[in-house]
């Protein structure tokens, strides 16, 4: 028999096995990607939020001092 038979059933044997690694892999990077995006968009909602407050803040300040001159 020639050393490429050998090879080959050597690879139809790892095949299986190697392909469930790497799908196991793609799995564990598609759930770690996804908890990363996921944190992302938590963050970013949260600095849109203390923007969004701290600018009220700001406007409500800025009224007061408004109706404070009008006096």
């Amino acid at each position: 028999m020639s050393p490429r038979g050998g090879d080959s059933s050597e690879r139809a044997v790892r095949a299986p096995a190697e392909s469930e690694a790497w799908h196991g892999n793609q799995l564990r990077f598609h759930k770690q990607s996804s908890s990363c995006i996921s944190f992302v968009r938590l963050s970013i909602r949260f600095i849109s939020l203390c923007l969004n407050l701290f600018s009220i803040r700001q406007a409500a300040s800025f009224v007061e001092k408004q109706v404070v001159k009008k006096r």
